[in-house]
């Protein structure tokens, strides 16, 4: 009897390891924290770190991962046979960085340089008998402030030994992704909205007012204060109109000066004023940096009592489910308004859902309500603070006023569909949606001639324009248009006759 040839097997040994090379650039050496925009904060500290690594499949391989905050030891390990052939290697890892600082960083794509070592001889093999993938993440891909990305590494192996002959390998090499801070120069500023101007009776110029300005730039800055209205001046220190300051390149923070002063001919219809601080500088857009409270006196030759009038509400089906837009037209006998109100009420007069704007756009798309009959109410608020009472909302009518309501609409989105067949193949009751095309087919018996076929939405014969039907090998393809399906549908189609053989 002739003796089996024992199979003999191989390890090869991979010693894999990834280092986040973290940069501090910029404001990363800051341990300061710069206020902006009255609540948020940048934080000049934080960390981008590896923080986790999980096993994927291993196929004729072996791995216990080990890490830290900046590098993998994935322990990995190949065992050869001949049962496994030259190609049948490879492992897979998922690497999770997470960002917790407060700025962007860029990913490159990693520098593998490696080693195989053949263990028998002590000497080497070709390197790119080793590949990699990496998925999941691009060169240039960011990962953003505050979040975390993982991704995918696989290695496969292949053989390089052939006619049985066996050994060990080494693979020894480091495998080095990088992340780089990713700076946007900018200015960046934050108004201190706690203080409180005073420009009533004989006062001129309020206190002075700060603002907090960051220079990201790696140049130095000129930038401008100015308002977003022209109810005010604004002052420098030295009571200059036009108010100029310089930061210096890289500057986490300074705060700087202004003052807002009274302008004659300017009416106020409330005593308080609220202004927006904006900024301009080369090479960046205007941004708002928050806004400062000025008192004033509201004008007495009229004091404005009247809520705003509302008139032509209307409402509609938007073709998504559960939404409505509706409009409206709206005007206010003192000045203008500058917010409104749409109330929701269903059939027995209660109140579903209400919604307020802070702009005077004339039209909103109400979501999340049910299939039902709803009319609404519109109310919209002045300056003053005037607005409808709860009684003529209550009372409100289709006429102009205080409250204004629309027509009792139907809001449904979905409708019956029913068929009425002869010499067709039956057809299950479905459904068709408003807003989306309704398609469906029609298998006609055997060797019939089509006598009649005609389509109703909600009662009405619909007209050609709105379906079309084609007829292929017996089978009619019917389609009626999203502006058509406004109602439960009734298709009927008949076919007679029959084809007599000899």
């Amino acid at each position: 009897m002739k003796k089996e040839k024992n199979i003999e097997q191989t390890v090869i040994i991979i010693l894999f390891v990834i280092a986040i090379s973290l940069m501090t650039i910029g404001f990363a050496a800051y341990g300061k924290t710069v206020y902006f925009g009255g609540t948020a904060t940048i934080r000049g500290n934080g960390r981008v770190y590896i923080s986790n690594v999980q096993k994927g499949t291993l196929v004729n391989a072996d791995a216990n991962p080990e890490y830290t905050e900046s590098s993998v030891d994935f322990n990995l390990t190949f065992t050869t046979s001949a049962q496994a052939g030259n190609n049948n290697y490879s492992a897979e890892f998922e690497i999770t960085i997470t960002n917790d600082s407060v700025y962007d960083y860029v990913y490159s794509m990693p520098a593998f340089s490696h080693r195989i070592n053949r263990q028998s001889n002590g000497g080497s093999i070709d390197p790119s008998y080793l590949k990699y993938t990496i998925s999941g993440i691009d060169t240039r891909d960011i990962i953003p402030a505050k979040t975390s990305v993982t991704f995918t590494v696989t290695f496969t192996f292949s053989n390089p030994l052939v006619d049985n002959q066996y050994d060990t390998f080494v693979i020894d090499g480091d495998f080095e992704p990088t992340v780089t801070q990713e700076i946007v120069e900018r200015l960046y500023a934050s108004v201190d909205e706690t203080t409180i101007g005073d420009l009533r009776g004989n006062n001129t110029i309020t206190t002075a007012y700060t603002i907090t300005v960051m220079n990201t730039y790696t140049t130095q800055k000129t930038f401008t204060i100015t308002l977003d209205t022209n109810k005010f001046d604004i002052k420098d220190e030295n009571m200059n109109n036009t108010v100029s300051y310089t930061i210096d390149a890289n500057d986490p923070g300074q705060t700087y000066t202004f003052y807002i002063a009274k302008k004659t001919g300017t009416d106020h219809f409330t005593d308080t004023e609220r202004v927006g601080i904006m900024v301009e500088t080369t090479g960046q857009s205007q941004f708002a940096a928050g806004r400062v409270t000025v008192l004033v006196d509201q004008t007495n030759y009229y004091r404005d009592e009247n809520a705003p009038l509302i008139s032509n509400v209307s409402a509609e089906i938007v073709n998504t489910e559960g939404s409505a837009k509706i409009t409206w037209s709206g005007r206010d006998l003192e000045t203008y308004p500058t917010g409104y109100t749409v109330i929701a009420f269903d059939s027995d007069d209660n109140e579903i859902k209400r919604t307020s704007t802070q702009s005077d756009e004339t039209e909103l798309t109400m979501t999340g309500l049910a299939e039902g009959e709803y009319y609404f109410v519109v109310i919209g608020t002045d300056p003053s603070g005037n607005t409808a009472t709860a009684a003529e909302i209550t009372n409100a009518t289709t006429s102009e006023g205080h409250a204004c309501k629309s027509s009792n609409i139907n809001l449904k989105w979905k409708y019956t569909v029913t068929f009425d067949l002869t010499g067709f193949s039956s057809k299950a009751q479905e459904y068709a949606y408003i807003g989306t095309n309704y398609t469906t087919t029609l298998t006609m018996n055997s060797d019939y001639s089509l006598n009649s076929f005609s389509v109703t939405v909600g009662g009405s014969t619909l007209s050609q324009s709105g379906y079309t039907y084609s007829n292929r090998n017996s089978t009619y393809t019917l389609t009626i248009y999203a502006a058509s399906i406004t109602g439960n549908i009734v298709v009927t189609a008949s076919a007679s006759g029959g084809r007599m053989s000899c």
